[in-house]
């Protein structure tokens, strides 16, 4: 584990065991098939809005994105125990998929703070064939896959710098959410 300055974000590397993402690339090519894609929509102050069982086109962020995934017990229960031992006790709130892509538009993620709850985010490369740093709060974190970050997405600057991919790259990313560590402000 490598700790930022402030002992805020930690990354976690070799994640899971081999099985274990063939477990997660096998849950979403099943979601991905099943799921009816639909167009990303957002509110009038321009906030995504959630749509679950469903895959959302994101075309002005060239990516795809698919929430509420039916994630393994066993995977959510390793998840909390990495968290428990290095970052606090955290309650496990849901799964979402993003896969960035010039098929899809654009890929770029601005930065900025999520607008709902305080919630603790692992943020995790599942596979990708280029590089594309995660800046959280002014820093750079060039993750390769399976590896992840943890950060607190309502209260931390975060995004992705600008690149411009080439047809052929992609990241395809994990966001496991949970609750705010108990021990922490």
């Amino acid at each position: 584990m490598v700790y930022n300055s402030n002992m805020e974000n930690i990354i976690l590397n070799d994640v899971f065991t081999k099985e274990e993402c063939e477990e997660l690339i096998a849950m979403i090519e099943h979601e991905l098939t099943v799921r009816p894609h639909v167009d990303i929509k957002h509110d009038e102050n321009n906030t995504l809005i959630n749509q679950d069982n469903v895959v959302m086109k994101d075309f002005n962020n060239g990516r795809i994105m698919a929430e509420i995934l039916p994630t393994p017990e066993h995977i959510i229960e390793k998840l909390k125990r990495t968290l428990k031992d290095s970052y606090g006790d955290c309650e496990y709130i849901g799964t979402v998929f993003a896969d960035y892509q010039t098929r899809f538009g654009t890929p770029r993620l601005g930065k900025h703070h999520d607008v709902k709850d305080d919630t603790t985010l692992i943020d995790y490369q599942l596979s990708s064939n280029t590089k594309w740093a995660i800046n959280i709060d002014d820093v750079d974190y060039q993750l390769v896959d399976n590896q992840a970050v943890v950060l607190r997405p309502f209260k931390q600057l975060h995004g992705r710098p600008d690149k411009k991919f080439n047809d052929s790259e992609f990241v395809k990313m994990l966001f496991f959410f949970f609750t705010k560590p108990r021990n922490r402000e």
